[in-house]
C-alpha cells in the first residue's frame, strides 16, 4: 500500500524525485570510489598477521654539513652483523635487484625485479603457500620463493615447486630451483615482492651486484623497536613497515610512497559531496510536503500515529536510497570501464577487499538518509 502511494506521488512530482535520485547516485558513487581508495591507502603493509611487529632499519647521517637526504635504507654489512647480536629480534637482509632477466628454458623475461634475502625472511613476512615448503628454501641456498603471480607469468601455472629458473645479467648466469610458491602479496605492499632468492655474496657478485649494502628488516615478538644506535657518524633506528608508505622518502630505497595530504583532500571533498547531497535530499523532501498534506491528513484521520507516519517516511527514504545506490554503482562501473583516468584504480578489486567496511559505511549513510526527513516532518 505504502509503495503504491509512493509511486503515485512520484508520477505526479517526477522532477523532485529525479533530482533526489540523481544527487544521491552521484554521492554514492563518490562515496564508494573514495572510500575504497582511502581505505586501501591507509592499510598499506597491514596484511601481515604481525604487521605491527615488523620494521625496517633506517640510517640517518649525523655528519655536519651533509646537504643531501640524510635518511637512507642502505645498511652496511658491518652494521647488519652488529644488529643481529640482539638475540630476541630476528633480522634479515633484503636487496632489490633490478634489470635482471629470467629464463625458464622456454621463454625469457627481461627487466625483472627480484629480491635477495636471508632465510630468516620466512620468520618475518607471512607467506600463504600454494605449493612447496618454506623449509626447502631455508635449507637450500640455490632455492627461491616465488609469488603466484610470478609463477603464472613465468610458467603459466602455480604448481611449480621443483622447477628451475635461470637468472642472468650481462655479468653471468645463476641457476635456481623453486622451493615454494606463495600467494602474491596484495597491491598495497610498499614493494612488489615477487621472487626471493638467497642473499649470498658469491651469487650477488656473479650477477654484478654489491653484497656489502642492503635493506634490513626485523621482527620482534613483543612489538618492541630496538633503541637507536650511533655507528660511524650515523644513527640507526627502526621504522615500522606500516609507516613506510606515508613516511619520508629515503635515499637508496625502491618502494612506493603515498601522499597523505592528497588523500585527506579527497576525503574532505567526499564529505562535502555527501553533506550537499543530504541537505539537497532534505530540502527536496520539504518541497514535497505541501503536496502531501491531504495524504497526511487522511492518515491521521484513519488513526495513524506519529510513529507510523515516521515509519512511512523512513521506508520511502530507504527505497529512494536503494535505487540511488544501484544507479550510483552503475555510474561507477560504467566510468571505470570507459574512462582511463579512473581505470588506474582497480575499483572492483578494491571493493572486494574492503567489502565489510564499505558495506558498513553505505548502511550508515543510508540510515542517515532514512531518518533525515524526520528533522522537518517532526
Amino acid at each position: 500500500m505504502q509503495l503504491r502511494l509512493l509511486l503515485r506521488f512520484i508520477s505526479k512530482n517526477p522532477e523532485i524525485y529525479l533530482l533526489k535520485v540523481l544527487t544521491l547516485s552521484v554521492a554514492f558513487a563518490a562515496l564508494v570510489l573514495i572510500s575504497v581508495f582511502s581505505i586501501n591507502e591507509f592499510t598499506f603493509d597491514r596484511f601481515h598477521k604481525n604487521a605491527d611487529k615488523i620494521f625496517r632499519v633506517i640510517q640517518k647521517s649525523e655528519t655536519e654539513g651533509y646537504v643531501r637526504n640524510k635518511y637512507s635504507t642502505q645498511i652496511p654489512e658491518s652494521v647488519y652483523h652488529q644488529l643481529t647480536e640482539k638475540k630476541v629480534t630476528t633480522f634479515t637482509r633484503i636487496k632489490a635487484l633490478n634489470e635482471l632477466s629470467v629464463t625458464t628454458g622456454d621463454a625469457t623475461f627481461r627487466k625483472q625485479q627480484l629480491h635477495s634475502t636471508d632465510g630468516t625472511i620466512t620468520h618475518i613476512f607471512d607467506f600463504d603457500l600454494q605449493d612447496g615448503t618454506l623449509q626447502g628454501f631455508r635449507e637450500d641456498e640455490a632455492a627461491i620463493l616465488i609469488s603466484s603471480h610470478a609463477a603464472e607469468q613465468y610458467f603459466g601455472v602455480q604448481d611449480v615447486a621443483g622447477r628451475e629458473l635461470a637468472l642472468f645479467t650481462f655479468g653471468d648466469t645463476l641457476h635456481v630451483t623453486v622451493a615454494a610458491v606463495y600467494k602474491s602479496f596484495p597491491s598495497n605492499s610498499h614493494q612488489d615482492f615477487n621472487l626471493f632468492f638467497h642473499f649470498n655474496e658469491r651469487s650477488l657478485k656473479t650477477l654484478g651486484f654489491d653484497p656489502t649494502v642492503s635493506e634490513v628488516y626485523g621482527f620482534h615478538p613483543e612489538n618492541v623497536l630496538f633503541t637507536p644506535v650511533e655507528i660511524d657518524s650515523s644513527t640507526y633506528s627502526a621504522q615500522r613497515i606500516s609507516d613506510i608508505y606515508f613516511g619520508p622518502r629515503m635515499a637508496g630505497e625502491d618502494v612506493m610512497h603515498g601522499d597523505i595530504y592528497s588523500v585527506m583532500i579527497l576525503v574532505s571533498i567526499t564529505i562535502l559531496i555527501l553533506f550537499l547531497a543530504l541537505t539537497s535530499f532534505i530540502n527536496l523532501t520539504s518541497l514535497s510536503l505541501p503536496h502531501r498534506a491531504k495524504e497526511l491528513a487522511v492518515k491521521k484521520l484513519a488513526g495513524h500515529s506519529k510513529l507510523e507516519l515516521a515509519i512511512g517516511f523512513i521506508t520511502e527514504s530507504l527505497f529512494i536510497a536503494s535505487v540511488s545506490l544501484m544507479l550510483g554503482m552503475g555510474i561507477l562501473w560504467f566510468s571505470w570501464q570507459h574512462f582511463e583516468t579512473i581505470k588506474v584504480i582497480n575499483v572492483p578489486h578494491l571493493i572486494s577487499l574492503q567489502l565489510p567496511l564499505l558495506t558498513a559505511t553505505l548502511i550508515l549513510f543510508c540510515l542517515l538518509l532514512a531518518v533525515s526527513p524526520l528533522f522537518i516532518v517532526g
